[in-house]
């Protein structure tokens, strides 16, 4: 009996079990190009999840934006903390969310 990992839930299983006692995922009825497409359909939904918290990086730095420029009375006078700390969170979680993106695509061409 070996120890391997679902392929819906990635989470370690026996290889004699036919259904994940985790997610419930039955592996014993998917051939290999059924078990190709299920992992091709994780990648996707990865891939979305991050793109959607870019966009709400992306809102963080605007709302930033906004807020020091109203604050600022149009970028003429110096501004509270509150701003500037929404400006590089929204900076810092986009550009790691991009990384964490780019690194996923040189993966998944690694794999093909």
């Amino acid at each position: 009996m070996a120890i391997t990992y679902c392929i819906n839930c990635n989470k370690r299983i026996s290889d004699k079990v036919l259904a994940c006692p985790h997610c419930g995922f039955s592996h014993g009825e998917q051939d290999a190009d059924q078990v190709e497409e299920i992992l091709r359909r994780k990648q996707r939904q990865q891939r979305y999840r991050l793109n959607m918290y870019s966009y709400v990086a992306l809102t963080v730095f605007i709302a930033g934006v906004i807020w020091y420029w109203v604050e600022s009375g149009g970028f003429q006078r110096a501004v509270s903390t509150g701003p500037m700390i929404l400006l590089t969170l929204g900076v810092l979680s986009y550009v790691v969310l991009r990384g964490m993106m780019i690194f996923q695509r040189i993966q998944a061409r690694k794999e093909r």
